[in-house]
């Protein structure tokens, strides 16, 4: 539309009149906005050399909708307002005007005071008094005191609200439209700032209500969050959807996937995740989710401790017919190239009889958030530990390949073996800090992967899920 500024379409220009320096001239150290605001009557303004007379003319075209001027002289504040005349009438204009001196005074009268307190309506005395005015304003103000406070404190003109899943737990945070037409990647993109401290904050947070539809809509929203998507994600094949949007991890519907952290076995990991919501199952498929703070404190000092000194030595063994294959996981058929890439990223290979493949990882299994420093119970262990596979399955992969030859496990750091008892006191402590919700269609979870491990809970009927993923972390090895 060419008739509308493409960038903005209201202006604020707040001037203070430069001084004049030794050997220069008043004039020419202002702009002519400011000469022409302060050369208006009843301003005093002078400058020596010069015979200043105020010319009044008429503005017949506004450039913008709205244009306020405003230049301080002498500790007082002069503006000049215009306003597209097809969009406000003169008495809008003058409420406006009215409304923003209210304002002004009311900052000056009371400078502590947090902004959302000030009076911005333009009320002449007689309504301000009015025995009908008072009585309104007092049962507005019992109704407001008798009101349950809100967990989260956000602006009366925000257009999205946010508030606990359910009260008392710290994950998810909601955010809901307030208003119509919400565009979920503008406002995030607008409100980056606020997001990222809520995620901070909470772990997790649940966009819900924003009638987001079709995975281009997701992919904009988590661009808008984050600079560079991770477009390459070889740790288990994944179908991919369009641009840097995957389908969730292909697992059988009838099994849960355990907590973990995303990646925290491998050489880097993303700190951010996004899960968007296009189907949801008949029953089940939830995303359980898990504060890895709350675990860390809440697990028993010497449960923990083994972890925190020693690590996780993940072991893995690339057998054909079994998880994703050794050619497809580094995608090469080269061995070399297979072997400089472990080199490169930390991990120990060997070739096996047969042309299998057996690598080595050692990783932390407590790390610090490099943003708010807080140490998490950071790792992938239930996803790797034989006694996590249902009973009969693993009797089944022992009879198979022996404990050494799994497809995967992990042991402590040093290679010392993680007892059954360990781990079910371990997942005990994930069970009782567990959150899980039903999934809506539309719904879109954000997760600090270092916050919060995720699952997903057993299920029925058709279920899709969208995975993107984001701020890539590289991985350190445990302090010994």
């Amino acid at each position: 539309d060419p008739s509308r500024s493409p960038l903005f379409e209201s202006v604020f220009i707040v001037q203070r009149p430069h001084r004049a320096g030794a050997g220069e001239s008043g004039a020419q150290s202002m702009s002519p906005l400011e000469v022409f605001l302060l050369a208006r009557p009843g301003l005093g303004f002078e400058v020596e050399g010069l015979t200043l007379e105020h010319f009044e003319f008429e503005h017949r075209v506004a450039r913008f909708d709205l244009v306020l001027f405003l230049i301080e002289t002498s500790g007082l504040l002069s503006g000049l307002l215009q306003y597209n005349k097809e969009l406000f009438e003169r008495a809008t204009a003058e409420r406006l005007c009215a409304g923003f001196e209210n304002l002004l005074r009311g900052i000056v009268a009371r400078p502590e005071a947090r902004l959302t307190t000030f009076e911005t309506r333009s009320q002449n005395v007689e309504e301000r008094r009015s025995p009908e005015s008072q009585a309104a304003k007092e049962s507005k103000l019992g109704r407001l005191k008798g009101a349950r406070r809100r967990a989260v404190d956000l602006s009366e003109v925000s257009v999205v609200t946010a508030e606990p899943l359910r009260e008392g737990e710290l994950l998810p945070l909601v955010l809901r439209p307030a208003a119509e037409h919400v565009v979920p990647s503008a406002w995030a993109r607008a409100n980056r700032d606020l997001v990222e401290s809520h995620l901070l904050r909470h772990g997790a947070i649940l966009f819900r209500g924003f009638d987001l539809s079709a995975a281009s809509e997701f992919e904009r929203l988590a661009e808008s969050l984050c600079d560079d998507l991770f477009h390459e994600y070889a740790d288990l094949p994944r179908e991919e959807v369009g641009g840097k949007v995957y389908g969730s991890t292909p697992y059988p519907a009838d099994q849960a996937i355990l907590f973990h952290n995303e990646s925290s076995h491998m050489h880097c990991w993303p700190l951010k995740i996004w899960f968007f919501c296009e189907t949801a199952a008949e029953t089940g498929g939830e995303t359980p989710v898990a504060d890895c703070r709350r675990i860390y404190r809440e697990m028993r000092p010497e449960l923990r401790e083994p972890f925190e000194r020693k690590g996780l030595l993940y072991v893995r063994n690339f057998v054909e017919g079994f998880d994703v294959r050794w050619q497809d996981f580094f995608r090469t058929n080269d061995r070399a190239a297979v072997e400089a890439r472990c080199r490169h990223t930390g991990m120990e290979a060997e070739w096996l009889e047969g042309g299998h493949l057996r690598v080595r990882k050692l990783c932390p299994a407590v790390a610090d958030h490099p943003k708010t420093g807080e140490r998490v119970f950071f790792n992938q262990m239930q996803a790797h530990h034989v006694s996590c596979l249902d009973p009969a399955v693993r009797r089944s992969m022992l009879s198979l390949f022996g404990e050494e030859n799994l497809p995967r496990n992990v042991y402590y750091g040093d290679g010392s073996v993680i007892e059954d008892g360990v781990m079910d006191a371990v997942r005990e402590v994930y069970g009782a800090a567990a959150v899980a919700f039903p999934w809506r269609e539309g719904d879109v979870l954000m997760l600090d992967n270092m916050l919060t491990a995720h699952g997903r809970n057993p299920y029925t009927g058709r279920r899709k899920i969208l995975v993107t993923m984001g701020e890539m972390i590289p991985g350190q090895a445990p302090q010994q």
